[in-house]
């Protein structure tokens, strides 16, 4: 089953990284406008595997960003994406079904 467990716009690195570290979450979900951003969401998401107590978190990245330079989804670091909001369950399910194995929190 595919929860809304937190969702806030504009979250820092740090708050993000302080939930995945002490919550097990399947599939993280990051959005980018810009491509000045690039650098930035694959240090994030660098961080945010370091920092999660799932060591088969699976990162999903969506936004104009990747559905116009799908090129970067590799780039950040991503393990894929979902071009709009309606197909992101379905790519997270995806996602979680192809991770390896991890051990429950």
């Amino acid at each position: 089953m595919l929860e809304t467990f937190w969702s806030e716009p504009g979250a820092t690195c740090g708050q993000l990284a302080a939930l995945v570290a002490d919550l097990h979450f399947a599939v993280l979900c990051l959005s980018a406008a810009c491509s000045a951003l690039v650098d930035d969401v694959a240090a994030e998401i660098g961080a945010l595997r370091k920092a999660s107590c799932n060591d088969a978190l699976r990162v999903l990245v969506g936004g104009r960003l990747f559905a116009e330079s799908p090129e970067l989804i590799d780039r950040v670091g991503a393990d894929g994406s979902a071009h709009d909001a309606r197909s992101a369950p379905r790519v997270a399910y995806e996602l979680v079904a192809r991770a390896p194995a991890a051990a429950a929190p």
